[in-house]
């Protein structure tokens, strides 16, 4: 999602929001952490990929490739690549989507196999779209800053001094609940 006016381009910082969603989990006690990629032509989907790597590199986690899943941003791949992860070579302890309607899907898998989100196994959404809130256990997401880049973009042009056209990177902060609690 991109907000532009007269020049002026406010964006998310999709590549930090993808790094600081994989650092919690790791912070959490998370190593065997997953990604659920949405469709790669997006270059939101590309950037949360790869903050996703630089995170797991910074603390020393290898990036294994059979932990990555593509997908394609809809709860029903969300699930099918949840399903794919369970039945491969490595299980992970931590499931990151790229968005939280493949987390509802997530969600879905994780319960037909007997696993308790936030307790077995962890999930981080992106976006934070309101039904994160209304899952059970709620999901831990990032925030996709779409008022700020409103706000900026018409602030901006209307203020004494309006800068020069520009691109700025708003940040995605988390918005923490239940769902990637490591389990005690």
């Amino acid at each position: 999602m991109m907000q532009m006016v007269a020049g002026l381009r406010s964006v998310p910082a999709e590549r930090r929001g993808g790094e600081t969603a994989t650092r919690m989990l790791i912070e959490t006690g998370h190593r065997k952490i997953a990604f659920i990629s949405g469709e790669s032509w997006m270059e939101a989907a590309d950037q949360r990929l790869e903050g996703y790597e630089r995170a797991l590199r910074a603390a020393g986690i290898p990036v294994d490739p059979g932990l990555i899943m593509p997908g394609n941003f809809l709860p029903s791949d969300g699930r099918a690549a949840t399903l794919r992860l369970l039945d491969g070579p490595t299980r992970p302890d931590a499931i990151f989507c790229a968005n939280d309607l493949m987390a509802v899907g997530c969600y879905e898998a994780l319960k037909e196999r007997g696993e308790r989100v936030g307790k077995t196994m962890a999930v981080m959404g992106y976006d934070d779209q309101e039904i994160a809130q209304h899952l059970t256990p709620s999901l831990t997401t990032m925030l996709l800053p779409h008022r700020e880049m409103g706000h900026w973009c018409i602030s901006a042009p209307l203020s004494d001094s309006p800068p020069e056209p520009c691109q700025l990177r708003l940040e995605c902060p988390p918005v923490v609940r239940q769902s990637h609690i490591k389990n005690a």
